[in-house]
């Protein structure tokens, strides 16, 4: 793999560069920061991190620029931004595993993308990590953590075969790896993200967190609002094409557990595609999952985003999107148009 652009910038930073980190919200993104502060900090370097949505956040990200000088934007889908302003004095590093619309390799980005190299599932955590597997030696828990959280399996066995024996998909959804996984993702929820990435910051183990009494309590809280959500949703969702596809709102103080819930029912019944959306700031959020193998739920709501004017993609069996509320019916009719070929 070609990683020399990568880690000539990381050479290239100095102590007089502002350096932000920005990182997708999820335990991928989460991991993959904690990692990339790992090796600044073996450089003698320190930095700010954010976690940051494409969707949600890039009025954010023109306000960064002003503060900072170079970013690490890690997990996030950095090509489909609308309009982003990157001024001459700022550097970018990109370390992204989503299916790329475009390269933005140029003399100010350093855009790497496992998909510009080979058709594989490498979550970012799982690519940092091979990236500096020498300095990062101590921490490929941590990197096995972001990579199970994201399903990273097939493509990344010399990694999670070093926590699991006979690393199937199966194993590894029951695995206590998968566990502190969403112990780690109940907390960045009910706490905050950057408290998660502290926390993995300063832990030495595994064993570490998984005895950690403040982890530990919010995870039970955690689960019992996952439970109580999944409930609702069945009973109250709609069901098409004889419930193959299953449509339905979440309703939660909490925000950003629609991913879990979808993650969750489609690792139940992997035979049918769940789409769970959630108030968020004004507007809806998608979270799309199924386990069927000849749909590609991140392309479908690609072309959807396009039709629409909305922002969504992902990955073959997960996908997301953020729309405005009074388009809901819209990306609905669009979806059940698109995903009809599939389940006639």
């Amino acid at each position: 793999m070609n990683y020399f652009n990568v880690k000539s910038f990381i050479n290239n930073l100095k102590h007089t560069d502002n350096i932000c980190i920005l990182y997708h919200r999820d335990n991928d993104g989460i991991c993959s920061a904690v990692l990339m502060l790992k090796i600044l900090y073996k450089n003698n370097l320190s930095a700010s991190f954010f976690d940051f949505s494409l969707s949600e956040d890039e009025e954010v990200f023109n306000a960064l620029v002003k503060k900072f000088n170079k970013f690490i934007i890690l997990d996030i889908p950095f090509d489909q931004a609308k309009e982003v302003l990157v001024t001459d004095n700022i550097k970018i590093l990109i370390i992204d595993h989503h299916p790329p619309i475009k390269n933005l390799s140029s003399e100010n980005i350093v855009h790497y993308n496992i998909h510009f190299e080979k058709n594989v599932y490498q979550p970012v955590s799982y690519l940092v990590y091979k990236i500096f597997e020498d300095e990062l030696k101590d921490y490929d828990w941590v990197a096995a953590i972001g990579t199970v959280s994201d399903y990273g399996i097939d493509d990344c066995l010399d990694l999670i075969s070093k926590f699991i024996k006979n690393p199937t998909k199966e194993n590894v959804s029951k695995s206590k790896l998968m566990k502190i996984a969403d112990m780690l993702y109940g907390n960045s929820i009910f706490s905050s993200c950057n408290d998660v990435i502290e926390l993995l910051f300063n832990s030495k183990s595994l064993e570490e967190l998984e005895k950690n009494k403040i982890l530990k309590e919010t995870y039970k809280n955690y689960r019992k609002e996952i439970k109580r959500l999944k409930k609702k949703y069945l009973e109250k969702s709609e069901n098409l094409f004889d419930g193959r596809l299953i449509f339905g709102l979440l309703n939660s103080k909490y925000k950003r557990l629609s991913s879990s819930v979808s993650t969750e029912l489609c690792s139940e019944d992997n035979s049918k595609i769940f789409i769970v959306y959630e108030e968020r700031k004004g507007k809806f959020s998608v979270s799309a999952r199924t386990g069927i193998s000849n749909i590609d739920l991140g392309k479908i709501f690609k072309e959807i985003s396009n039709e629409i004017n909305i922002s969504a993609g992902g990955h073959p069996n997960a996908a997301g999107a953020l729309l405005p509320k009074n388009k809901i019916n819209i990306f609905k009719e669009k979806l059940i148009e698109k995903i009809k070929p599939f389940l006639q």
